[in-house]
């Protein structure tokens, strides 16, 4: 019988301890299909690797979803230990810690491929004068495409610029890659055939998460996510995480 309540107090006292020992760190992120998303599957494949670096470090990571203006008061004032994901700038380098990259998202141009508007390749900014564009008022447009003499069209968001598209009232849509393939492959599979990208990436813009400088154990947050991350991309798993979640990409034209 002592030696039952002996056992029974050892492995009490061992939970306790492991219990102990987990942490648990706060997050905020907007939701952004197919990245992270409150109603998919783990929340994304993005909130699954951010969830799955921190584990190796005994960290539970608990994300809340809010709109991207509260996301960001939120993390800045340091209400929540962090933010995902988010691009650098100047501005926010003065605010945040950030960690190493976690993936790199593609700006591009989605058409219809029968637009006969379209030049038969992207050259430079100046193909694109004669034609009119369609993006999500809630992103910033990439530098390369800050030309007070294009023709925009804003839309509240990316699914309503491809209905835009595909009603003829644009001939572009400035759009995240992965993004404008999950959104045609949930919304608009009968017009996968009709669309296409045009040209190269306008841009690559690396994605991080990002912890508030005026937390006082910010860079120990930062620095376990890394070592988290890193070995998840040693053992295969980041690897895995992407290409079991990405959709198939649809084919280019305007590219040499």
């Amino acid at each position: 019988m002592i030696k039952k309540k002996l056992l029974i107090f050892l492995w009490l006292g061992a939970c306790c301890l492991a219990q102990a020992k987990t942490q648990v760190v706060s997050l905020v992120a907007t939701n952004y299909a197919p990245y992270y998303f409150a109603d998919l599957t783990n929340q994304g494949f993005v909130d699954e690797i951010i969830s799955q670096a921190f584990a190796l470090a005994d960290i539970e990571s608990k994300v809340n979803y809010y709109p991207w203006k509260r996301s960001f008061e939120l993390a800045k004032f340091g209400v929540t230990q962090g933010i995902f994901t988010i691009s650098k700038s100047s501005e926010r380098e003065e605010i945040f810690l950030f960690s190493e990259p976690i993936i790199d998202i593609n700006i591009r141009l989605l058409t219809k491929k029968s637009n006969s508007a379209l030049p038969s390749k992207y050259v430079n900014i100046d193909s694109l004068l004669p034609l009119v564009l369609a993006n999500n008022k809630e992103y910033k447009l990439p530098e390369s495409l800050e030309n007070e003499k294009l023709n925009f069209i804003s839309t509240i968001d990316d699914e309503t610029a491809i209905r835009v598209l595909l009603s003829n009232r644009v001939d572009l849509v400035v759009i995240d890659e992965d993004v404008a393939n999950y959104l045609i492959h949930k919304h608009f599979m009968e017009h996968k055939d009709a669309l296409r990208f045009f040209g190269p990436p306008m841009a690559k813009i690396p994605q991080y998460l990002a912890v508030a400088k005026s937390l006082d154990n910010a860079q120990e947050i930062i620095d376990a996510f890394n070592q988290g991350l890193n070995s998840l991309k040693n053992s295969g798993t980041f690897a895995r995480i992407i290409q079991d979640n990405l959709p198939p990409t649809i084919s280019s034209i305007g590219i040499d």
